[in-house]
């Protein structure tokens, strides 16, 4: 698991780092997309990043770190790339 955290971590320009500072959360969606599955977002993925964002104002770092996991690890990730 010490690889994939640190791909997940934020750092220099990485997604997650992007994420992290970006003030809109659809924008953030998109670039999780194509950053890690090389396409977008559909509407209900965009929603789903996006709400889930909401609910975790007080810690948006480790609320991106669990998305950019959940795609890493995901069935399309695998199988896809």
């Amino acid at each position: 698991a010490g690889v994939f955290t640190s791909w997940v971590s934020p750092s220099s320009g990485n997604v997650t780092e992007r994420m992290i500072n970006q003030a809109d959360p659809a924008q953030a969606a998109q670039d999780l997309y194509l950053s890690l599955l090389t396409r977008n977002p559909t509407p209900d993925e965009t929603q789903d990043v996006t709400t889930y964002l909401a609910a975790r104002t007080a810690d948006k770092a480790v609320a991106v770190q669990e998305l950019a996991w959940a795609i890493l690890t995901s069935a399309e990730f695998r199988f896809g790339h």
